[in-house]
């Protein structure tokens, strides 16, 4: 989101993934948010390292702001690619299992289950 604006730093591109990591408990679920703080600030960071790792309500969230000012030619390309790195670092983590040629099917996108969802609510 762009239109997002921080009490200090004023506008700029807002960023949250979510990741849902099953049944933790919120003390579970926090030690987990912690540990990855861990990894990205003072390990092997999967995207920059620029934000940190929160949970709430069974999702593990990675949340992060750019201000305008920060703004440079190739730095949205190079967010994305660190989101998509942090999704696969995340994936390889929990599922023990590498991306392969189909996790990129459509099937598999945001909008592919919100397809599918709308598809079987329908029946």
């Amino acid at each position: 989101m762009n239109d997002q604006p921080h009490p200090e730093y004023g506008n700029g591109l807002f960023v949250l993934q979510s990741f849902p990591v099953g049944d933790l408990n919120e003390a579970a679920g926090q030690h987990l948010a912690l540990r990855l703080n861990t990894v990205e600030l003072a390990e092997e960071p999967a995207g920059y390292g620029l934000g940190s790792y929160c949970y709430q309500r069974n999702r593990l969230h990675f949340v992060s702001f750019f201000p305008n000012f920060a703004y440079r030619r190739g730095l949205l390309p190079n967010l994305y690619y660190a989101a998509a790195r942090r999704a696969r670092a995340l994936a390889v983590r929990f599922t023990r299992q590498d991306w392969i040629a189909s996790s990129f099917a459509p099937a598999h996108t945001g909008i592919g289950r919100m397809l599918r969802q709308a598809s079987h609510g329908n029946r």
